[in-house]
């Protein structure tokens, strides 16, 4: 029985096996001997299901380095929280809202109380409503803004 004449180094490039592989698959009895192309080759191979093992092994190796690639960016991730590198964004967004807290304390004690006296001359009561409604308009902007950076 006489083999195909086409090189076994393009039939393996073209499948993804080694030439060793379409050696043995030579050996086989149904291997298409009077095959002109390479593509007919591959058919056969596709029809016998050949040829699926090293690209699923392939795939497979490139599944497991991607989990393993993400699973170390996890740890590093966890080391640098840990060291106080970073913080989690829950933990940030509770330091900001303590943060907004505060500062909206100390701005309405600051216009509200202090502010006023120094303005003498000037209708006290007035001074302290256009100063808390001016307060709540900067405190509602930088709410706002926290909002939406979470």
């Amino acid at each position: 029985m006489a083999k195909t004449e086409l090189p076994q180094h393009e039939i393996a490039k073209a499948i993804g096996v080694d030439v060793r592989t379409v050696r043995r698959w030579r050996d086989l009895d149904d291997y298409p001997t009077d095959a002109t192309t390479v593509e007919q080759v591959v058919e056969w191979v596709k029809s016998k299901g050949l040829g699926q093992h090293k690209k699923q092994t392939r795939e497979l190796s490139e599944l497991k380095v991607l989990i393993a690639e993400q699973e170390l960016e996890k740890k590093q991730r966890e080391n640098q929280i840990a060291r106080r590198e970073i913080i989690p964004v829950e933990e940030a967004s509770r330091a900001a809202a303590r943060a907004t807290a505060i500062w909206q304390l100390a701005i309405r004690a600051k216009l509200e109380t202090e502010a006023p006296p120094r303005l003498a001359g000037k209708d006290i009561a007035e001074l302290r409503a256009e100063i808390r409604t001016i307060s709540d308009e900067l405190c509602a902007e930088v709410s706002k803004i926290f909002d939406q950076e979470t």
